[in-house]
């Protein structure tokens, strides 16, 4: 038997007794990937959350909608040991499950991708410590995968040698797609995004879109770059998506319909079905390329010389990338010892061999240079208009 407070595990078990997990927002695009992979894990008993009726998939349902309200959502919480949030939008729920968590003394696990969304959770880490809690926040794609393609650059690159980060997602075609996520685009494509610039993390007011180049978004992992490049000055984020033309992505930009929340979230949610209904339809999605570029010289710097380092994770698509961090985070803690508090994957470092082990094992193709750094320029950066910015 156990006690998290002293770095055990959610509430007293038996000997071989399996790890209750809950999986919040589990009949939605990343919540069913997760089960799907979670639910053949011996020693794990898998139950999930939604505002729907339960599907044909693993698990024990619980209806919860978060507009319930804390009392509710912390007795649902209460009766497992980890609770995997595949909820979203994030920036719009922010650090309310986390927190609910922590008053229930549940160990918490998401696949976070928003910057505020995550400080939230982060200024909870002291709560956290003092219930006891483990708070594992950003174990999805971007961040999560993308965390540990910089974690495994910066150590083949020279961690101290990198002044310029570059990441880029390449979406492939024939893939289903969330609400949330699709709502998150509308936000972005129409608003601005925060970027690293000389040291600095600004707000960029104008995004330059264009789906096939990259549309230029926000990771949280520019919250974390500086500890794992002490000597960056620049970090920048972006998104191509194989299915999204160039002229839709202006009608998304211009388009006053996209700027009222009520009918966007509308346009989101039918945009979404209609993805995923003609996705199950081609039956195998085309797959995501994730790209994190680590280079000697600024942005603006890169010459003939530069030194830049390239790691690459190639997947069956992003969603089931983004459900594989997370249920690999899952298989890594789940009866194990975990220290209370809120963290990362840098800020728990130990978890990046098992969780790249398991996204392998997934599907996911990692490529790691082993030599030195490949010379040549750096990756061709979107324009960024910088006129409007600040600090943020």
């Amino acid at each position: 038997m156990t006690d998290r407070r002293n770095g055990g595990e959610a509430r007293d078990r038996d000997a071989g007794e399996p790890v209750k997990v809950l999986v919040a927002g589990g009949t939605g695009v990343t919540g069913r990937l997760v089960r799907g992979m979670l639910g053949v894990v011996d020693g794990i008993e898998l139950a999930y959350t939604s505002r729907q009726k339960p599907d044909d998939g693993p698990g024990r349902h619980f209806p919860l909608r978060i507009a319930a309200g804390h009392n509710e959502i912390c007795r649902v919480f209460r009766k497992h040991d980890w609770v995997v949030n595949c909820t979203g939008p994030f920036e719009v729920h922010a650090d309310s499950l986390a927190r609910a968590c922590i008053d229930s003394g549940t160990g918490y696990i998401d696949v976070n991708d928003s910057i505020d969304a995550r400080r939230a959770i982060m200024a909870l880490d002291g709560d956290a410590r003092r219930e006891g809690v483990p708070v594992l926040t950003g174990f999805g794609l971007c961040p999560g995968l993308s965390t540990a393609l910089l974690m495994l650059g910066a150590r083949a690159a020279g961690a101290e040698e990198v002044r310029d980060v570059r990441v880029d997602l390449r979406i492939g075609a024939d893939q289903e797609s969330g609400a949330a996520s699709v709502e998150s685009m509308f936000r972005t494509i129409r608003g601005g995004y925060r970027t690293m610039l000389g040291g600095t993390i600004v707000e960029v007011r104008r995004n330059p879109v264009s789906s096939q180049s990259g549309i230029s978004y926000e990771c949280p992992d520019i919250d974390v770059v500086r500890e794992v490049c002490p000597s960056i000055r620049g970090y920048s984020y972006h998104v191509a998506f194989d299915a999204l033309p160039d002229e839709s992505v202006e009608k998304i930009r211009t388009s006053r319909l996209y700027s009222m929340p009520v009918v966007s979230g509308l346009l989101a949610r039918l945009g979404a079905a209609v993805t995923s209904r003609k996705a199950r339809a081609k039956g195998t999605p085309q797959p995501a390329e994730l790209v994190v570029a680590l280079s000697s010289a600024g942005a603006g710097d890169a010459g003939p010389t530069a030194e830049t380092t390239v790691v690459r994770a190639t997947g069956p698509g992003s969603y089931k990338m983004t459900a594989a961090i997370a249920a690999a985070t899952v298989v890594a803690v789940a009866g194990k010892p975990v220290a209370p508090g809120c963290r990362d994957l840098v800020g728990h470092p130990r978890l990046l061999e098992p969780v790249l082990a398991f996204a392998r094992d997934a599907g996911i193709h990692i490529e790691v240079p082993h030599d030195n750094p490949t010379t040549g320029p750096l990756p061709t950066a979107a324009h960024c208009d910088t006129k409007e910015k600040g600090k943020r």
